[in-house]
């Protein structure tokens, strides 16, 4: 009976580009493993074993959870610059109006309501309470309020002289 000898086989070696078709990575990732303390070294011809090369990678790989880890954070990235792009499109189109673009216009309008504050409630009402009683007084406070309610809404000309004269009287 003969026997075969049983032949011994030579691994596997594959260039860098090679490993990278084999085993599904990018060249520059087959480097960056090779170039770790540890990874297996090339032949004579700069081969590598295919074996050896992909135990190293997977021992060395990165686990599965941070894996997902990172795919998470990348689809949060991608979600808010959809986000991003999606405010800029409704800015464009004029649908919303950046807070930059309105706050000069808020704060003049709060200095406006402030000066009419201060000229009806420290000036005029003082004096024209004098002698009034409870129910006037109320009534003098809600046609100050009503004035300046009128002009923060409807902006200081919205106040026609002789109704600013008859609130003065």
């Amino acid at each position: 009976m003969k026997t075969k000898k049983s032949k011994q086989t030579r691994p596997e070696t594959l260039s860098k580009s090679d490993l990278g078709r084999r085993l599904n990575i990018s060249r520059q990732t087959i480097a960056k493993y090779l170039g770790m303390p540890g990874a297996p070294a090339a032949d004579t011809r700069g081969c590598y074993d295919l074996a050896a090369v992909a135990g190293f990678i997977g021992t060395n790989a990165p686990r599965a959870g941070e894996a997902e880890g990172i795919r998470a954070l990348r689809a949060e990235k991608l979600r808010l610059e959809c986000a991003r792009l999606a405010h800029e499109l409704k800015v464009i189109s004029g649908e919303i109006v950046p807070l930059s673009e309105i706050e000069p216009a808020i704060a003049k309008m709060m200095s406006q309501l402030t000066s009419d504050l201060q000229a009806k409630f420290e000036a005029e009402i003082p004096s024209k309470c004098a002698g009034k009683s409870v129910i006037e007084i109320k009534q003098l406070m809600a046609e100050a309020i009503d004035y300046v309610l009128t002009r923060l809404k409807h902006g200081k000309d919205a106040i026609a002289p002789e109704q600013d004269a008859l609130t003065r009287s």
